[in-house]
């Protein structure tokens, strides 16, 4: 359908404030647009933010 934005698996891997290191899945347009998200949804500080993966066949690459 025409209109319908395209969308990609993300994996966001971040720093809780323990310490601890997390993965955060999601699917969005960009990874610029996953970050936000990301940020938004979870109320994390953008410096949590350690890489951005985006889905490539069975792997994933670092894209950010």
């Amino acid at each position: 359908m025409s209109g319908e934005r395209k969308t990609y698996p993300f994996r966001i891997h971040y720093k809780e404030k323990d310490g601890k290191i997390g993965l955060y899945y999601i699917r969005e347009t960009n990874a610029i647009c996953a970050i936000t998200a990301f940020l938004s949804r979870t109320a994390n500080e953008r410096e949590s933010v350690i890489s951005v993966d985006a889905a490539s066949g069975r792997d994933w690459k670092r894209v950010l």
